[in-house]
């Protein structure tokens, strides 16, 4: 995200050096690095910043963009801006997708892991049944402290 944050500011803010403005934190040029390609996860394209004749209010004058942290600077077009977010928009949802993928076969893994095939629980959930009954009280409550008698069957 931060990669694809700099190559869009350094195509449409060519020849800029102040990174860190003295007028505070919350003027520094990270969070515009930032901000573009944190909300291009979710979906928002911001075609409109990457045009020339944006309708922001900003200005081309270097003295008055630099002096005045509340003017923003007017960003130079190039076409190379789309073809990266375009790039960065179709392989992050990739990723994300493919994330959402992942988290489901884990739960489904997770939910195969503990089960008995299908032939064999025929013959073991007898036997883990038989075995449970025929524990000690004294066996029942060392295996599961803080558990009452009754409720020895249920887990």
């Amino acid at each position: 995200m931060f990669g694809v944050g700099v190559l869009y500011h350094a195509n449409m803010y060519p020849k800029h050096v102040d990174m860190w403005n003295p007028a505070g934190w919350e003027y520094w040029r990270i969070w515009k690095i930032i901000y573009i390609p944190y909300w291009q996860i979710y979906g928002d394209s911001f075609l409109d910043t990457f045009s020339e004749n944006s309708t922001a209010p900003c200005t081309s004058i270097q003295s008055e963009w630099e002096n005045n942290p509340d003017i923003e600077r007017c960003n130079q077009y190039d076409w190379v801006l789309l073809v990266i977010a375009s790039l960065y928009m179709l392989i992050s949802n990739l990723l994300l997708v493919n994330l959402v993928i992942a988290l489901f076969r884990y739960e489904v893994i997770m939910d195969y892991k503990s089960r008995i095939p299908a032939p064999l629980n025929i013959i073991i959930r007898p036997l883990n049944v038989l075995y449970r009954c025929c524990k000690s009280d004294d066996e029942r409550k060392q295996h599961k402290p803080g558990r009452k008698i009754e409720d020895w069957w249920i887990e």
